[in-house]
């Protein structure tokens, strides 16, 4: 399947998007990532320094930076049309399948909040997000989904190791903070699992599209190990212990 090039430009849709006011009143602006949610464990150091915005805003550039040398304007401009999407449901609170939009005083459900032709791309990464991370064997009917679940997750990897390696300069001294320590210790097993999991996944159903997704994996893994390596020399250096991305 693939999409015709909608009417509303990303630009217009990131706009549109940052304009919705949650039931708890946040926004895409507000909000952050790593926040505190029902079975979280996130460590306190991640929160709050990274926005909903500031989030989709890097994944629009990273898309167009990571992948113009191998996919074509055509399927990087559906990507990002997914990624400006993706996570909006984030502005959440409570009930999971109610929006209020701004001066409406009013909640709508998901499919009211979602531009039209965001719906089925809202779904579809929402399907490649469980098959890659859940096993669940249902495939999205693009590989956009994947590719775009893909960038989303590198994104979430590189800007948690830019803060450990911020925070371990930080602090300094010539003890280790260990509760630091265990916060990069999870980290990196959790980007090894992560990218383990990916490269077997898609191998799995690499012929079910007509793209290379294995190569495009792979091309993404290079750039992700190059940043996470670049920050891990940092932590290494203020004396914490570092793990090997494989």
């Amino acid at each position: 399947m693939v999409y015709s090039i909608a009417k509303v430009k990303v630009k217009d849709r990131l706009i549109y998007y940052s304009g919705l006011v949650g039931p708890g009143g946040d926004r895409l602006t507000t909000l952050f990532r790593f926040q505190t949610k029902p079975n979280s464990d996130y460590p306190q150091i991640y929160r709050p320094h990274d926005s909903l915005l500031n989030h989709k805003s890097r994944l629009l550039r990273e898309a167009k930076l990571w992948l113009s040398d191998i996919i074509s304007p055509e399927n990087i401009l559906e990507i990002q049309h997914i990624l400006v999407c993706h996570d909006v449901q984030e502005l959440m609170d409570g009930d999971v399948s109610r929006f209020m939009e701004v001066g409406e005083g009013q909640t709508v459900g998901t499919n009211q909040l979602l531009l039209p032709e965001d719906i089925v791309r809202y779904k579809d990464f929402i399907t490649a997000q469980n098959f890659l991370e859940k096993g669940i064997g249902v495939l999205p009917s693009t590989p956009h989904s994947i590719i775009a679940r893909i960038l989303d997750t590198i994104d979430g990897n590189y800007f948690a190791f830019a803060l450990l390696a911020n925070y371990a300069t930080k602090v300094g001294g010539e003890t280790p903070d260990p509760n630091l320590q265990t916060s990069l210790d999870r980290s990196y097993s959790y980007v090894n699992k992560v990218r383990a999991k990916y490269k077997n996944k898609i191998t799995s159903v690499a012929r079910e599209y007509g793209v290379d997704l294995p190569t495009i994996l792979d091309h993404l893994q290079q750039i992700e190990w190059e940043m996470l390596d670049k920050f891990s020399r940092v932590i290494g250096k203020q004396g914490y212990r570092v793990t090997e991305i494989i």
